[in-house]
């Protein structure tokens, strides 16, 4: 395993340990065919003091509508694409899940990874299509970052001119803070901003998160944030446009 491969999973494991409590990136369910992409980027010191960075694209999608045991679902898609880079070490992630959800669980305060009827996954860009059995496990995907529930101690923060696709707009924030334990690297530290606006398809504007390596990792990578910004948001687009060749 490669030195930036080997952060980036560190990364991806310690990151998603613990936040299928935490509000993600999506408080609304638009309209079928609906979709975002968001830049985002993250700097932080590596080991020895050295300079990292993850850069990248998160594009997420409503692609179909079915029903499943008599409730309206939905097949919601999460494109995650990633440039890790590691003094002059740099690794290249691209990584599509499709995920069955009922509609109900696809909003502010729920928890849709923990009623996905069945998901799919594909791992690099030329990668075939697999069934994924564990789209809440941890260290598996970066889904409990992107598709959770509320954070603990959340509270409203004041409208705040934000920047966007959308251009300037006053949206309202959510903040709040988690300390959780990965499952092999102790307690992880986090704080959370969101932005939102209902102009927003899935009605995130920004996000900003904060978080903190444990001592005892590995890796020590102090203190992260994350920047995430809506670049492309689309209330509805064409049906060969929305739906990937992912799953069925």
């Amino acid at each position: 395993m490669s030195y930036a491969r080997y952060v980036a999973v560190f990364l991806l494991l310690v990151l998603s340990a613990g936040l299928t409590r935490a509000d993600g990136l999506l408080y609304q369910l638009p309209k079928d065919g609906t979709w975002a992409t968001y830049d985002f980027d993250s700097n932080t010191k590596g080991p020895g003091g050295q300079n990292m960075n993850m850069k990248g694209s998160l594009r997420i999608a409503s692609v179909g509508q079915t029903t499943e045991q008599e409730q309206p679902c939905r097949w919601i898609e999460v494109q995650f694409d990633m440039t890790t880079t590691v003094g002059e070490h740099k690794m290249e992630q691209s990584e599509i899940y499709k995920l069955l959800i009922p509609e109900k669980f696809l909003a502010k305060g729920e928890t849709p990874l923990e009623h996905v009827v069945r998901a799919w996954t594909q791992q690099g860009k030329n990668g075939p299509n697999k069934k994924f059995e564990k789209p809440n496990d941890i260290g598996a995907s970066p889904l409990p970052l992107i598709l959770s529930a509320r954070w603990n101690d959340a509270k409203q923060l004041d409208k705040a001119e934000t920047e966007s696709k959308l251009g300037k707009v006053a949206c309202d924030g959510v903040e709040g803070t988690l300390e959780f334990k990965g499952s092999r690297f102790g307690v992880v530290k986090g704080k959370f901003e969101n932005r939102l606006s209902a102009d927003s398809p899935f009605g995130v504007v920004t996000s900003r998160w904060t978080l903190q390596s444990p001592a005892t990792a590995p890796v020590k990578t102090g203190d992260m944030e994350w920047k995430i910004k809506a670049r492309r948001l689309r209330r509805r687009c064409q049906e060969q446009d929305a739906r990937r060749k992912v799953g069925p």
